[in-house]
């Protein structure tokens, strides 16, 4: 359990990184308190809602990791509540709609991976997407 907390810190920081920029960029991002799986936080002047996801494992593998169920129950792009989700690989911010991962995942006619994550105690099933499909289909790229 300490890495999972541990997972969950590094988590919020990434969220916190990135209501930063969404502030500097004119946005209102309001965080969502608590546990919620729906989405991390959404925007007062957009009323858009937002997924952060840190894989900076991505630099090396050159994969994004889109996750669909966890231990046997629906998770990730299967639950999301989210409009936007945000990719945060270290080096880069990506925003995709889940609708775009979704249509990506099926025009590129990609196979879900079963595995157990680092720090996790269950398997996950999960896409892994190479980073470059997920630029072509990318709505925006923000450099770090």
């Amino acid at each position: 359990m300490p890495q999972f907390s541990n997972s969950l810190g590094v988590g919020k920081e990434r969220e916190e990184e990135v209501m930063s920029f969404m502030r500097e960029h004119g946005h209102l991002p309001i965080p969502i308190p608590g546990k919620f799986k729906g989405y991390d936080f959404f925007t007062a002047n957009t009323k858009q809602a937002y997924e952060v996801k840190q894989d900076w494992k991505s630099r090396y593998s050159g994969n994004l990791v889109v996750e669909i169920a966890f231990g046997g129950k629906p998770s990730g792009l299967s639950t999301t509540q989210a409009d936007w989700w945000i990719f945060h690989t270290g080096e880069e911010y990506i925003f995709m709609r889940p609708k775009t991962i979704r249509k990506l995942i099926k025009k590129e006619a990609l196979r879900p991976a079963k595995f157990v994550g680092k720090g996790d105690s269950k398997q996950k099933e999960a896409y892994l997407v190479p980073v470059e499909t997920i630029h072509r289909y990318a709505e925006k790229v923000h450099k770090l």
